[in-house]
């Protein structure tokens, strides 16, 4: 889950996907992301501090130091990140500090240390002198307790956006339901046969997204949910040996943790399932921490669904899109269903919490309407104009602007003057001057201001509003280093009213402009 947010607010990537920012507020919007207490600095107007919730817990007790640290302190840690005090530290020292919470699920209770570690943060931020959180905001994809009828939301819920409305407004995959009408539950122990034929009928399915995806150069994953760790094995090595499909079993503990063994496997697995060898994951639970793969096509669970298990958390292992939202392709996830799941399906349906088809599973599957290009033909293929959307400016790279590579020298510092701007009243009949008397010129005297407007006149020019703190720089050296025949001095007193100068001026903003 920390992977994934991680993903999205890099490079304030989701800002960019998604419609959150007004245009009028694009030039101001300065957002940096500190990744989980690591150390650095802020230095933009807004901080993103994504960490673990467990990184502002109390510390347990120590246990007794040796006698080398009693005499010199515990040992360095190299790369060692921020402790909780320093995290805190930190955190409190921001005026306006807003706490957000996802999967607040989990933090079901006020005695629980989560809600013991916001609270210290909205009172060290009061005795720091604001007037402590801003405000807090809890996130789930579940807001509630118990399942289907029995279905309890929790109190203080702001906005509710089901999983219906997501997958019709395509930013999930489209849900659809497998059905094996009347199927057998063969009396036997073994629990690849007992549940051979949802295993055999998720595959078939599978093959029916590969042959369709291959042509559009996309990889579908088959998940497969067992009851415990030595079933999924078996699992595992059925779909290998039977199927031939390279499987990834990952290790959870009994509550549905990834085990640290397989953390880091499941992790890569996810990171690299587009190009890596792996076909089908088979896994225990529900996999709690949240961790998905956006490739999943198939779901197939195998478990028994005794206790009240959330539809939504079954589907959320594989809801993700492979492609952007507003690509226009509704991307379907198929799941098979399982005799004992029948109840929990209706009972979400039911609710109007899901939006589901139920087909029988061997018609589940609808080809995707999939144009290739045919090879023999390519010997024809030529380029055509992109003419919708009009210009698109790209400046993400206006960084490497070398100022050094700028046209310079184009004013004898020496010899540049301001012009006396006159006003004089003569008589018509007597060209006598009546009145003379000089005007005052708009300029300023403060060399901030000036760099700060002439570089709002460039930006403003690129439609580059946004760039502003990484232009300011360079138009400072350009104006001291290479605007004149010499570098100029900033100390002395008229130096800001000589730049005022309109020829002056406007080279400014016309090499930086042909330069962007």
């Amino acid at each position: 889950m920390l992977d994934r947010l991680n993903e999205a607010f890099e490079d304030n990537t989701i800002f960019q996907d998604f419609p959150f920012i007004p245009p009028e507020w694009e030039a101001d919007f300065d957002l940096q992301l500190v990744y989980q207490s690591q150390v650095t600095a802020p230095h933009a107007f807004g901080t993103l501090y994504l960490t673990n919730v467990q990184q502002l817990y109390e510390e347990k007790a120590a246990q007794p130091a040796n006698v080398i640290q009693e005499a010199l302190g515990p040992y360095v840690v190299k790369g060692q990140s921020l402790s909780r005090l320093d995290l805190e530290r930190g955190l409190t020292e921001h005026l306006d500090l807003l706490v957000l919470n996802d999967e607040a699920h989990h933090v079901h209770s006020y005695d629980l240390e989560w809600a013991k570690a916001i609270r210290r943060l909205h009172e060290a931020g009061r005795t720091r002198g604001s007037e402590g959180l801003v405000m807090q905001l809890d996130f789930s994809a579940t807001p509630y307790t118990g399942a289907g009828e029995r279905k309890v939301f929790f109190p203080l819920i702001i906005y509710d956006y089901p999983l219906a409305a997501a997958s019709r407004d395509q930013v999930v995959k489209r849900p659809k339901i497998g059905e094996i009408e009347h199927a057998p539950e063969p009396l036997i122990k073994d629990y690849v046969k007992k549940n051979q034929l949802q295993i055999d009928t998720g595959v078939e399915v599978f093959r029916q997204f590969q042959r369709d995806f291959k042509l559009a150069g996309k990889k579908p994953v088959l998940f497969v949910m067992a009851d415990q760790t030595r079933n999924a094995y078996k699992v595992g090595a059925y779909l290998e040996r039977e199927h031939q499909l390279k499987t990834l079993v990952i290790h959870t503990d009994t509550s549905g943790v990834i085990t640290k063994k397989g953390l880091e496997r499941a992790r890569e697995a996810a990171r690299s399932i587009d190009t890596n060898e792996y076909e089908a994951i088979v896994s225990v639970m529900m996999l709690k921490e949240g961790w998905d793969v956006k490739n999943v096509c198939v779901i197939v669970p195998l478990r028994s669904y005794e206790s009240a298990i959330l539809a939504e958390q079954t589907l959320g292992r594989g809801l993700r899109r492979m492609t952007p939202v507003n690509t226009g392709w509704e991307e379907k996830l198929i799941v098979i269903d399982h005799p004992r799941f029948r109840d929990l399906w209706n009972a979400e349906i039911k609710n109007e919490d899901l939006d589901i088809e139920i087909t029988e599973a061997r018609r589940v599957y609808e080809p995707a309407n999939i144009v290739p290009v045919d090879p023999a033909k390519l010997q024809y293929d030529f380029s055509m104009p992109i003419l919708a959307g009009g210009i698109t400016r790209d400046v993400r790279r206006i960084v490497d602007l070398d100022v050094k590579s700028l046209p310079g020298g184009w004013f004898p510092w020496a010899e540049i003057t301001l012009p006396k701007v006159m006003y004089r009243e003569k008589d018509l009949l007597t060209q006598k001057t009546d009145l003379e008397r000089e005007l005052s010129f708009d300029y300023t005297d403060r060399y901030e201001v000036y760099l700060a407007n002439i570089t709002k006149a460039i930006l403003s020019r690129c439609g580059a509003s946004a760039q502003f703190a990484e232009i300011v720089p360079k138009v400072r050296q350009y104006i001291e280093e290479r605007l004149f025949d010499s570098p100029i001095d900033m100390s002395e007193q008229d130096t800001v009213r000589r730049l005022n100068h309109l020829p002056v001026r406007e080279k400014i903003r016309d090499v930086f402009v042909d330069a962007i």
